[in-house]
This record gives C-alpha cells, sequence and structure tokens, in this order.
C-alpha cells in the first residue's frame, strides 16, 4: 500500500536529544516531512458527564518518535508551545507484511 500521493500536508518535526538540568529540551535534528493530518471531534465520558475532545491523526511514511516535536502547518516553529507531542506511534504493514506507513495519535 503506497500512501505517499495522499500526503498533501508538510509538518516540521524536530528531535529531543537530552534534556538539561532544569528539564529543559536540547533539539537536535528538524525534519520536514509529508504528511496527511485528520481531526475529529469525539464524545468521552469524563466524571459526571460528557465532553467533547479533539482527537489528532497523523499518517506519515518516516518514523516518528514519542519524544519528537511535531509543528503543523499552522503551528509556529519558533514557538515551543505550539508544538504537539505523539501519544501513540504505530507502525501500519501491508498484506505482505511490509511496513506502508506510520499512524501518530496527539
Amino acid at each position: 500500500m503506497n500512501i505517499a500521493g495522499r500526503l498533501k500536508e508538510t509538518v516540521t518535526v524536530k528531535r529531543l536529544t537530552a534534556r538539561t538540568s532544569s528539564g529543559d529540551a536540547t533539539l537536535g535534528t528538524t525534519l520536514t516531512i509529508k504528511a496527511r493530518i485528520e481531526r475529529a471531534l469525539v464524545t468521552k465520558k469524563a466524571g459526571l458527564g460528557e465532553g467533547l475532545d479533539q482527537q489528532t491523526r497523523m499518517f506519515c511514511v518516516e518514523a516518528i518518535l514519542l519524544s519528537d516535536f511535531v509543528f503543523f502547518p499552522e503551528d509556529s516553529t519558533a514557538n515551543m508551545n505550539t508544538a504537539r507531542k505523539p501519544t501513540e506511534v504505530s507502525p501500519v504493514y501491508s498484506l505482505g507484511g511490509k511496513l506502508s506507513h506510520h499512524e501518530v495519535l496527539f
């Protein structure tokens, strides 16, 4: 399964290389990759009632790490507070067992 033709958006990924003693991130490699971003509102049960929550999925060919900082097209790469942190990264395989792409949840 080749999804390259469906990856219409460009995202920036900054890799975490270390943390300082005060906990600040030291970033290394910056990648610019093609991706497909899907946003959806989902109903979640929380405590005494239900609420709406936004769920975002991203599909890409390159491997994303849970420690990566991901910037969508509308995010400012100069402001680390706009970075999105992956909560789950799953490889997706073709029927033949070859790695096709990655699905990333935020």
